[in-house]
C-alpha cells in the first residue's frame, strides 16, 4: 500500500516522464492516465510513499495543516 498526497498523486505522471518513463498517452492538459503494468521505475517512485506508521503521520500532518499560498 501507497500513500501519497493529493498533490503527489497528481504530479505522479508528470515526475514518472521527467524520470525517464514512456507515457505515450499522458500530456498535461489529459486529465486521466493509466499504466499498463507497473514498471520498474515507477514501482521505486512509489516505494517513496510505502504507508508505514511514519509515513502516515507526515501526510496526515501535510493534511491538517496545509499551506495556503
Amino acid at each position: 500500500m501507497f500513500l501519497l498526497t493529493g498533490e503527489q498523486a497528481w504530479n505522479l505522471p508528470d515526475k514518472y516522464i521527467a524520470s525517464g518513463g514512456r507515457a505515450g498517452d499522458h500530456h498535461p492538459d489529459n486529465a486521466t492516465y493509466n499504466w499498463p503494468s507497473r514498471t520498474r521505475l515507477l514501482s521505486s517512485m512509489l516505494a517513496q510513499h510505502r504507508a508505514t506508521p511514519r509515513r502516515w503521520l507526515e501526510v496526515f500532518e501535510q493534511a491538517a495543516t496545509p499551506t495556503i499560498p
